[in-house]
């Protein structure tokens, strides 16, 4: 489509890396849930289960405020 990372109009660039990037999470995060879920079914201490939990809660937590922080940033900066 003729878009490169070395042009030098940055808002193009910036996309398409937001586009990775969000990828990257959206894939990391669906893992995690995965993880979480196998080990539901699987015969393992309540309480490593319950930490696994835990830590995926925190994950999309994290994102979700890392996203909105970004939109407000964005919405800010857009004049």
């Amino acid at each position: 489509m003729g878009v490169y990372f070395t042009n030098p109009n940055a808002s193009r660039t910036f996309i398409y890396v937001f586009s990775g990037i969000h990828l990257l999470h959206v894939f990391a995060g669906l893992l995690v849930l995965l993880n979480v879920i196998i080990n539901t079914y699987r015969n393992i201490p309540q309480v490593r289960n319950l930490f696994k939990m835990e830590m995926a809660s925190i994950f999309w937590h994290f994102l979700d405020i890392i996203w909105i922080c970004l939109y407000v940033f964005l919405l800010l900066n857009q004049y």
